[in-house]
């Protein structure tokens, strides 16, 4: 089974391989090419079993400034996606990436929001 962005590019970032929390694979993607509307790109992806992605909301999430980042090759998925489970915090199943752009990307892994 494969699976790619509806736009160009935007590939996943998967230095360590793609993340899993042993039900879902989760990715971080790149920028895409020539995008006006989001297509999958600059994003944290969860995929269901098969791996398919859904696309509803809370499968996925990608910053307000995608477009900006698409444009300057400053990927939201300048590494990839990383696990952290945090006992007693609310919520505690988190998904970390690293942004090209310089920031850290905390996410609640159960609901990421599109």
């Amino acid at each position: 089974m494969a699976w790619a962005t509806p736009a160009t590019g935007g590939g996943a970032w998967s230095v360590g391989g793609v993340a899993s929390d042993g039900f879902s694979p989760y990715i971080a993607t790149g920028n895409t090419f020539g995008a006006s509307t989001w297509s999958g790109g600059e994003a944290i992806i969860r995929f269901g079993s098969g791996p398919v992605f859904s696309g509803l909301t809370n499968d996925y999430w990608a910053p307000t400034n995608w477009l900006s980042l698409d444009s300057s090759d400053t990927d939201l998925g300048g590494s990839g996606a990383l696990l952290v489970d945090v006992p007693g915090a609310t919520p505690s199943k988190l998904v970390v990436s690293l942004g090209k752009d310089g920031y850290a990307y905390l996410l609640n892994r159960t609901n990421l929001g599109g």
